[in-house]
């Protein structure tokens, strides 16, 4: 800033003498100017001469102006956010049903073995936790609800239908390629085929 203002002595450039000579040559600095300058001149400042006091600027002085754009936009789409933020409530709230569910289902398919009245509340809560999976759109989650509802068969006596649904659900995950098929799957789909071979050999007459 002291390089903006000349307080001419005898046409040489003269740093200020004193802060009240620097406050009396400020003050004269039009507001227009990019030099920045006191509101009021110190007390009892006074210019030596007119001349003292005409700031002037070195035109031989490059000067850069730098003009900053902002490319990227604000625009924030509300409508966009609300709608996020829905789904992932949703999808927590669905995620959240899954696990109450399924702690649910597997007390009372413990029970069905030995009440029917229990294996029906589990086939119940199979059929929920079907329409879940199918909302959440994991395939997996689909299946292993399916080989719930066929636990729930099983206890029932209901052979017929309880296979043909752990053989069609066996049947899908292998045809997978190798390193997309869900290895808790497969041994699910083993373990109630399982169940239900043992189920049937203990109704056959001896």
């Amino acid at each position: 800033m002291k390089e903006a203002l000349q307080c001419c002595n005898k046409g040489k450039l003269q740093p200020p003498h004193s802060e009240t000579h620097w406050g009396a040559c400020t003050s004269s600095v039009p507001s227009t100017s990019p030099v920045p300058r006191p509101i009021a001149p110190l007390p009892g400042a006074e210019c030596p001469s007119s001349s003292d006091c005409v700031p002037k600027l070195n035109m031989q002085t490059p000067v850069l102006t730098v003009f900053v754009v902002d490319s990227t936009s604000c625009f924030m789409d509300k409508r966009w956010c609300s709608m996020l933020r829905q789904s992932a409530l949703e999808l927590a709230e669905l995620d959240s049903s899954m696990s109450w569910l399924s702690t649910l289902g597997g007390a009372c398919s413990a029970l069905g073995d030995h009440n029917l009245a229990w294996a029906d509340r589990a086939a119940a809560i199979s059929a929920r936790q079907l329409v879940i999976a199918n909302r959440l759109g994991d395939p997996a989650v689909v299946a292993r609800c399916r080989l719930y509802a066929a636990i729930a068969l099983i206890q029932k006596k209901d052979w017929k239908t309880a296979a043909a649904i752990i053989k069609r659900e066996y049947q899908a995950v292998k045809k997978l390629p190798a390193e997309q098929q869900d290895g808790r799957l497969v041994k699910m789909c083993l373990g109630i085929w399982t169940k239900l071979s043992y189920e049937r050999s203990m109704e056959k007459p001896t």
